[in-house]
């Protein structure tokens, strides 16, 4: 039995790809073949053009679905100006600069100019206008889907980036990553700050629950004053402050040492050499080099524990504890907190840090009173949130103790590197069991998951959604030397409402809970299309064909 499926005389047929041109070469030349004068059957022409009689049966019949374009393309004129299409484009985009130039710069390596106007006028004309669009189909849907708006509670995340001096104040939903802010301002100012928001969120149905700022003084007194929430300092922050404070010299101590051993070693060559191992001058730089090699150790076991313990605040800085799944109270947090801190501060003293250094540590230590105060203040909102459902008892502890837990550590196993979710793996089984086996019916506890996920994501420790933001600003003005008001509105409407998510749903979808309609076909719409150019000689020969 082995030897006959070992030896079976089936052929396995290899697939062959064709590229569009030969695909669409030879199909045109199957159909000549085969019309009525060539008197040709199907059977032979395949054979002539050495494809199987069943590829081109395939092929006809999806000729047989295609609309007008989708001929056209599937013609050879059709894929051979396809290809070079998408081939301008890559390269446009990929190796070129932005802006108008880029898309003239387009439309020659297309050939597309010798269809259509591609002076600096007529591009730069249509390029304003495109933008004047995105802009107008932002405020309308903007004022569209406010209307009915569900209530909403929000965090913020606000910061500023700089543009030719310049501020530019920009805030942004963390739940949803929609851009409430995005505009140039005088200075960055408390006032500046309540300006802009207030005028954002008039005739939003909105409730702002927090603000996580880098702790300026003018973002401080426009959170506390102006939208009095409770605001949350950023853990990047805390975090950067304590590794600039260390990282660096606890390396160059390490270098330093590295340097010290090589020469040890170096000597004692040269001793045994010239005095032999076992003689006493030997043992003694043998001695010394072994007291490097050990200093070197513990700068290289300081370094790396510091580091951890940089590392780990991220790691406990959490209302769920991250090891067990379970509530941790703002106490227990507090005391992880300055434990982490305390081990960075004594290896700065005993290594006799700068000055400068003991300074950024002491700055760091003094976020940990407000990262705490954030975390009581969430636990108030999370209490009076469970207080509003009118839950039973056990509907009650099952929402606290099993569905927002799962919910909040779902959240940050999509946020973890993927080296260490393995950590998380168990316990979210365990939850997701949990879960299953609750005693709420499936739709009810469907209900109550939505509610979890959303209280879960409430607690928010950093504004790295904003610093990104800020990045992208900073590439698009360096690209185009400047970026004019209409341009920066333009930029934040394209990301409210055109930039998806893998689900699919955009900013706006997301923030209003709504769907909006599509921007590019509804711009494409309302800009009329680049004239004809006026001297085309491509033109005048296709005409005059």
């Amino acid at each position: 039995m082995h030897e006959l499926s070992t030896n079976s005389p089936k052929n396995v047929t290899t697939k062959i790809h064709r590229s569009r041109e030969v695909i669409s070469r030879k199909w045109v030349a199957y159909q000549e073949l085969t019309n009525s004068e060539a008197n040709c059957s199907q059977r032979v022409a395949a054979r002539i053009l050495k494809i199987p009689r069943s590829t081109f049966q395939g092929w006809n019949e999806s000729q047989a679905q295609n609309d007008e374009l989708d001929r056209f393309f599937n013609s050879p004129v059709g894929a051979e100006a396809l290809h070079r299409i998408i081939s301008a484009v890559h390269f446009v985009i990929q190796y070129r600069n932005c802006g108008s130039r880029s898309l003239q710069e387009f439309l020659k390596l297309s050939q597309l100019e010798n269809w259509v106007a591609h002076s600096t006028g007529a591009v730069h004309n249509f390029a304003a206008r495109f933008e004047k669009e995105i802009v107008a189909f932002g405020k309308e849907q903007r004022h569209a889907l406010a209307k009915g708006m569900p209530k909403r509670k929000i965090a913020l995340s606000e910061d500023e980036t700089f543009h030719m001096g310049r501020p530019c104040l920009v805030a942004i939903e963390l739940i949803s990553n929609f851009i409430l802010v995005e505009q140039y301002a005088e200075q960055r100012r408390a006032k500046d700050w309540n300006l802009a928001t207030n005028e954002a969120l008039d005739g939003l149905n909105v409730e702002i629950l927090s603000s996580t700022i880098d702790g300026g003084t003018a973002l401080m007194a426009h959170v506390k004053k102006e939208l009095k929430v409770e605001h949350s300092p950023d853990l990047f922050h805390v975090q950067q402050d304590l590794s600039r404070a260390t990282a660096g010299p606890l390396k160059a101590q390490e270098r330093e040492m590295e340097k010290e051993l090589e020469k040890e070693q170096k000597k004692l060559a040269r001793v045994i050499e010239k005095h032999g191992g076992s003689s006493e001058i030997a043992q003694e730089a043998k001695r010394t080099r072994d007291l490097r090699a050990y200093g070197l150790k513990v700068r290289m076991t300081r370094r790396e524990e510091v580091k951890a313990s940089i590392k780990g605040m991220g790691q406990d800085y959490h209302p769920i504890d991250l090891a067990t799944g379970e509530w941790q109270s703002p106490e227990m947090v507090k005391g992880k907190l300055e434990a982490r801190t305390e081990k960075v501060e004594v290896a700065a003293r005993e290594t006799e840090l700068a000055d400068n250094c003991l300074k950024k540590i002491a700055k760091a230590k003094e976020q940990i009173a407000p990262m705490i105060s954030y975390l009581t203040y969430f636990f108030l909102l999370l209490k009076q949130f469970i207080e509003e459902q009118n839950l039973t008892p056990e509907s009650e502890r099952f929402f606290r103790e099993v569905l927002i837990p799962l919910e909040y550590l779902e959240w940050v196993f999509t946020k973890t590197p993927t080296k260490e979710r393995k950590a998380l793996v168990p316990i979210l089984e365990k939850l997701r069991a949990k879960a299953r086996e609750g005693p709420l019916q499936s739709m009810e506890r469907e209900n109550l998951q939505k509610k979890a996920a959303e209280v879960a994501r409430w607690f928010q420790r950093s504004s790295s959604c904003v610093e990104g933001r800020n990045g992208v600003l900073d590439m698009k003005h360096h690209g185009a030397h400047r970026l004019s008001s209409n341009r920066l509105g333009a930029l934040t409407v394209v990301h409210n409402f055109h930039v998806q998510r893998p689900d699919g749903t955009t900013p706006g979808e997301r923030f209003f809970q709504k769907k909006h309609g599509k921007l590019f076909e509804t711009v494409m719409r309302r800009v009329p299309m680049l004239g004809k150019p006026r001297n085309s000689q491509a033109l005048r020969a296709f005409i005059a064909a």
